[in-house]
């Protein structure tokens, strides 16, 4: 766990270079935790060193946003990517994860014109597939909010394009792949 702290001494626990202090212990999900077995919990590799390749292209007609993706990885071999997102939807579906009980909540269906204020995601592998992982903050009119407009953001389930324009970065070397991670119940990357 970090706290942003300036100015302290490292006597006191804080390390100067980077102004921040480590706890000693976390508590995570009722257990308490020491700063190694957290650092056991983090996980990260170098996935382009074969270099970087960038498409820029659109979505339009009704297309699911999430399989026009995928697609786009079969036929680019793209394996690793991250990519950004900005145009209208016609309908979004929206879940959440309950951390404590780990399953999904009900799901928040959109069917209305919707414009992207944010999105963002990850391509990945699952199963050897390409699997899409997208976030979105998306804003619609409504008169019921202040002045008139509502916006909505969260992890997308499935998406309908109107317009969707997307800029894509695939990360060439090793892939990613997602497997079931048994702290958290979701499927993250080894």
């Amino acid at each position: 766990m970090l706290c942003a702290k300036k100015g302290l001494s490292k006597a006191n626990g804080y390390n100067r270079s980077n102004n921040y202090k480590i706890h000693s212990e976390v508590h995570l999900r009722g257990l308490t935790m020491s700063r190694s077995v957290i650092m056991s919990q983090v996980r990260s590799k170098q996935v382009n060193n074969n270099g970087l390749r960038v498409f820029m292209g659109t979505f339009t007609g009704g297309v699911n946003v999430h399989k026009a993706l995928a697609e786009t990885a079969v036929s680019r071999q793209i394996t690793t990517a991250t990519f950004e997102l900005l145009g209208g939807l016609h309908e979004a579906t929206f879940t959440a994860y309950d951390f404590e009980k780990q399953k999904r909540l009900e799901p928040i269906v959109l069917k209305r014109q919707l414009e992207i204020v944010s999105g963002h995601g990850t391509i990945s592998l699952l199963d050897k597939e390409p699997h899409i992982h997208i976030h979105m903050s998306v804003s619609f009119r409504d008169k019921a909010y202040p002045h008139g407009i509502g916006m909505v953001g969260g992890h997308i389930a499935q998406a309908t394009a109107f317009a969707v324009e997307f800029t894509l970065t695939a990360y060439d070397g090793e892939p990613m792949h997602r497997e079931l991670h048994k702290l958290t119940g979701l499927k993250l990357w080894q």
